[in-house]
């Protein structure tokens, strides 16, 4: 058995947490003796997954973004498909979270993120060119 000493109500020992915005220094240390005595640790995919898992969604992205190119749907379409990925990994990652299960999303969002924007930079600098090439031909 373990006996954890300490004051709930000094209010200079309260953290913002995950699971609350107010938490007792005692008791985000009683829940941390809870999960090691029953051993319910965290299991992380890895440096390796998490990169794979980056690269997909980016590609993802990209292949979207090229899809859409030539329709209507491409403003509004990739201006609301990175919202919905992102909304869908944070979701992801929540539920992998609920089984102890830890994956980096913020690396698939800020890969997404950059290969979007190198995209957008790609297609306005090809239609300037286009613009240039008319007018001056």
């Amino acid at each position: 058995k373990v006996v954890l000493v300490g004051c709930m109500s000094d209010k200079s020992d309260y953290h913002c947490t995950p699971v609350n915005d107010e938490m007792a220094g005692m008791e985000v240390w009683a829940i941390a003796l809870d999960n090691t005595i029953n051993h319910r640790f965290l299991r992380s995919f890895g440096t390796l997954l998490d990169w794979f898992f980056a690269i997909i969604s980016c590609l993802f992205l990209t292949f979207l973004y090229l899809r859409l190119n030539d329709t209507n749907l491409q403003n509004f379409g990739m201006r609301l498909a990175p919202m919905l990925l992102i909304l869908l990994l944070c979701l992801f990652g929540c539920y992998l979270y609920y089984f102890r299960i830890y994956l980096n999303v913020s690396k698939a969002i800020l890969l997404s993120a950059i290969g979007i924007l190198i995209l957008d930079i790609l297609y306005a600098l090809s239609d300037l060119i286009k613009f240039l090439l008319k007018k001056y031909a």
